[in-house]
Protein backbone atom coordinates (compact mmCIF):
# COMPACT_ATOMS: atom_id res chain seq x y z
CA UNK A 1 0.00 0.00 0.00
CA UNK A 2 2.93 2.34 -0.42
CA UNK A 3 1.28 4.25 -3.28
CA UNK A 4 -2.01 4.84 -1.45
CA UNK A 5 -2.54 8.08 0.40
CA UNK A 6 -5.30 6.64 2.55
CA UNK A 7 -7.18 3.38 3.05
CA UNK A 8 -10.59 3.51 4.71
CA UNK A 9 -12.72 0.61 5.90
CA UNK A 10 -16.37 1.64 6.03
CA UNK A 11 -17.92 -1.64 7.12
CA UNK A 12 -20.94 -0.74 4.99
CA UNK A 13 -21.23 -1.64 1.33
CA UNK A 14 -23.85 1.02 0.59
CA UNK A 15 -21.37 3.62 1.89
CA UNK A 16 -18.70 2.30 -0.45
CA UNK A 17 -20.98 2.76 -3.46
CA UNK A 18 -21.89 6.29 -2.31
CA UNK A 19 -18.23 7.20 -1.64
CA UNK A 20 -17.12 6.15 -5.13
CA UNK A 21 -20.16 7.83 -6.71
CA UNK A 22 -19.42 11.12 -4.96
CA UNK A 23 -15.70 11.01 -5.74
CA UNK A 24 -14.68 10.74 -2.07
CA UNK A 25 -13.12 7.35 -2.86
CA UNK A 26 -11.29 6.33 -6.03
CA UNK A 27 -11.84 2.58 -5.57
CA UNK A 28 -14.22 0.38 -3.61
CA UNK A 29 -14.56 -3.34 -3.03
CA UNK A 30 -18.19 -4.48 -2.88
CA UNK A 31 -20.23 -7.62 -3.23
CA UNK A 32 -21.82 -8.61 -6.50
CA UNK A 33 -25.07 -6.74 -7.30
CA UNK A 34 -24.44 -3.68 -5.11
CA UNK A 35 -24.11 -1.30 -8.07
CA UNK A 36 -27.08 -2.83 -9.90
CA UNK A 37 -29.19 -2.52 -6.74
CA UNK A 38 -28.19 1.13 -6.26
CA UNK A 39 -28.97 1.90 -9.91
CA UNK A 40 -32.38 0.18 -9.64
CA UNK A 41 -33.18 2.28 -6.57
CA UNK A 42 -32.16 5.50 -8.37
CA UNK A 43 -29.32 6.08 -5.92
CA UNK A 44 -26.62 6.21 -8.59
CA UNK A 45 -25.94 5.57 -12.28
CA UNK A 46 -23.62 3.06 -13.95
CA UNK A 47 -21.70 5.90 -15.62
CA UNK A 48 -19.94 6.60 -12.28
CA UNK A 49 -18.46 3.10 -12.11
CA UNK A 50 -16.13 0.74 -13.92
CA UNK A 51 -15.59 -2.87 -12.88
CA UNK A 52 -11.87 -3.57 -12.99
CA UNK A 53 -11.01 -6.93 -14.52
CA UNK A 54 -14.65 -7.60 -15.39
CA UNK A 55 -15.56 -11.21 -16.16
CA UNK A 56 -18.14 -11.62 -18.93
CA UNK A 57 -20.67 -14.38 -18.27
CA UNK A 58 -24.00 -14.48 -20.13
CA UNK A 59 -25.40 -16.86 -17.50
CA UNK A 60 -24.76 -14.50 -14.57
CA UNK A 61 -26.73 -11.23 -14.52
CA UNK A 62 -24.38 -9.05 -12.44
CA UNK A 63 -21.03 -7.40 -13.12
CA UNK A 64 -18.19 -9.13 -11.30
CA UNK A 65 -14.42 -9.43 -11.32
CA UNK A 66 -13.79 -12.56 -9.27
CA UNK A 67 -14.81 -16.19 -9.61
CA UNK A 68 -18.04 -17.23 -7.96
CA UNK A 69 -17.73 -17.58 -4.20
CA UNK A 70 -20.59 -18.32 -1.82
CA UNK A 71 -21.58 -15.22 0.14
CA UNK A 72 -22.01 -17.23 3.33
CA UNK A 73 -19.42 -20.01 3.28
CA UNK A 74 -19.75 -22.59 6.03
CA UNK A 75 -16.95 -24.41 7.76
CA UNK A 76 -16.50 -26.64 10.76
CA UNK A 77 -13.88 -28.35 12.83
CA UNK A 78 -12.79 -31.79 11.65
CA UNK A 79 -14.49 -33.48 14.64
CA UNK A 80 -17.97 -32.15 13.71
CA UNK A 81 -20.04 -34.79 11.86
CA UNK A 82 -21.13 -33.76 8.33
CA UNK A 83 -24.80 -34.20 9.17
Amino acid sequence: FTSSKQITFTGNQDSIVQDVHSGWADVGFIRTDMIERSVANNITKWEYFRVLGSIEDPEFPFAHSTPYTPEWPLSSFAHVPPE
